[in-house]
């Protein structure tokens, strides 16, 4: 292949002793063709850089209604209230789930606690025991001089029940 240089910020030209070399035999390099340059208005100046680039012109704004305008930005500004609000309530909820999980953990401690407690219960305290200490302290069963008797005529005094004969 050929090496061109430049020789001028337009023209290109080639090394003098380029050769281009084929399978066989070497051979001279050809002499570079003249580029043809872009027809250019009279009037206007253009520069070399600017010979390859299309020339476009100014296309003026469209025009936009002033209530067009206030329609896109109040629809972007209540799509963004919505997207906000949306954040903020389920920032809320996160916060509710965190405080009925711990209410929840309170709840099974509690259940733990006092699964605890019945056990300690029941194997401190057995019925005999709990009958000698009653009977200690001067607790026994009613005679039948201290049991009354009640004749209720409303229901709602004697729990729906009578009293028996």
């Amino acid at each position: 292949m050929a090496v061109a240089a430049k020789k001028l910020d337009n023209e290109l030209r080639y090394a003098p002793a380029t050769r281009v070399y084929t399978q066989d035999s070497a051979a001279p390099a050809l002499e570079p063709q003249e580029r043809q340059r872009p027809q250019v208005k009279p009037g206007r100046q253009v520069s070399p850089a600017q010979a390859t680039r299309i020339a476009r012109s100014a296309r003026p704004r469209p025009k936009v209604s002033p209530g067009r305008l206030m329609f896109v930005t109040l629809a972007i500004m209540t799509g963004s209230a919505l997207m906000i609000i949306t954040l903020v309530r389920y920032a809320m909820i996160t916060q509710e789930y965190a405080v009925v999980n711990e209410t929840r953990e309170q709840i099974e401690e509690s259940g733990r606690e006092i699964a605890a407690l019945k056990v300690q219960l029941n194997a401190a305290v057995s019925l005999e025991e709990a009958r000698a200490a009653a009977l200690e302290a001067g607790m026994g069963y009613p005679t039948a001089e201290q049991i009354i008797r009640i004749q209720g005529g409303q229901q709602a005094q004697s729990g729906g029940r009578t009293a028996p004969e």
